[in-house]
């Protein structure tokens, strides 16, 4: 990492703008539904492929898809709130945790089955059934996944997760759930915060709980990339791809705990440090988007097309199939338990 070379800055520069670009084209309708950190990715793999020369490389886009990305789910954590755990009813946790524990067990389990690489597989499951490009991201170096398995995991999630939104709100329209049932619907099965925004858009009144059942999925997150990689150390057999021996918890998800712990506890101080502490929080979330969608845009920049020629259709098809599955199956279960 050449600190001092002009290249090297000349190259986190330009996934920072890919990422700004991202940002400000996420405002506009049909976009939204990407969110600006799937959107860096994607841009970030459009300008590759009609701009970028083949083997530029000084340092810059390793530095921002690497220390960059940490450093942004770092920051993430002021989103978390603990207490949001004791406000979420009973059925909001279960329909969660039916989510995150069966969608990564059958998804990594059929993508391997299929072929996939452990690292690949489990990135797609973990997309799949926490939050979409920031759980991938977040999981990424835990498992020691390549760029390559990261962008083709966020790719699908993206891809899926937008298919998944339009599924959604026709079918509120056929089948009107009551608003409560259909915000823990739509919060425990989209991939992504803004597919859920849009998708509770046309009922209001299940904007809250669609919004509590989404943040406790993301509280989540901490302990599923904690515990995957010993989970992928000890289910690798002969022959297999290794995995990435797990660190007891990597450095930037115990920084993702302590700061969403800093941000539940100031929950209980009084008005006025409160009010400081939630505006400075508000403050954060577009610098966390940059940080993220600038490590996003370095990926892009940095993707192997011939492996997503290669397996872009067959992952897309087997893990939205998985996702169907799991979404009637919490779909039937919102008549069931009401």
């Amino acid at each position: 990492m050449q600190l001092s070379d002009f290249r090297f800055w000349k190259e986190v520069l330009l996934a920072t703008i890919l990422a700004l670009f991202a940002a400000f084209l996420a405002n506009f309708p049909v976009f939204d539904h990407f969110g600006g950190i799937s959107l860096a990715l994607i841009i970030g793999m459009l300008w590759k492929a009609l701009f970028w020369r083949s083997g530029s490389g000084f340092g810059g886009l390793e530095f921002a898809s690497k220390t960059l990305l940490r450093l942004g789910i770092v920051v993430l954590g002021t989103r978390l709130n603990f207490a949001v755990l004791a406000h979420a009813g009973l059925q909001v946790v279960a329909f969660d945790l039916l989510m995150i524990v069966l969608g990564i067990g059958l998804i990594t389990f059929l993508l391997r089955r299929a072929g996939f690489e452990p690292t690949l597989a489990t990135l797609a499951a973990v997309g799949s059934s926490i939050c979409g490009a920031s759980a991938i991201a977040a999981t990424a170096p835990a498992v020691g996944a390549n760029k390559e398995n990261s962008a083709l995991a966020i790719v699908v999630c993206t891809l899926v997760g937008t298919m998944a939104t339009f599924l959604l709100i026709p079918l509120q329209a056929l089948v009107g759930l009551a608003p409560q049932q259909y915000g823990i619907l739509a919060g425990s099965t989209l991939h992504e915060v803004a597919q859920v925004v849009a998708a509770v858009a046309p009922v209001p009144d299940a904007f809250q709980t669609g919004m509590v059942t989404k943040l406790l999925r993301v509280v989540f997150l901490a302990p599923v990339v904690a515990i995957l990689p010993r989970i992928m150390q000890h289910s690798v057999r002969p022959g297999m791809p290794n995995v990435a021996k797990p660190s007891v918890v990597p450095w930037y998800v115990t920084g993702f705990l302590i700061t969403g712990l800093l941000v539940t506890v100031t929950g209980f101080l009084p008005d006025s440090p409160r009010s400081l502490v939630d505006a400075i929080t508000k403050q954060l979330v577009q610098p966390t988007n940059l940080l993220i969608g600038t490590s996003m845009a370095a990926i892009g920049l940095q993707v192997d097309f011939e492996a997503l020629r290669r397996h872009g259709l067959k992952l897309i098809l087997i893990t939205g199939g998985a996702w169907l599955i799991l979404f009637s199956a919490v779909f039937a279960l919102c008549f069931v338990w009401r």
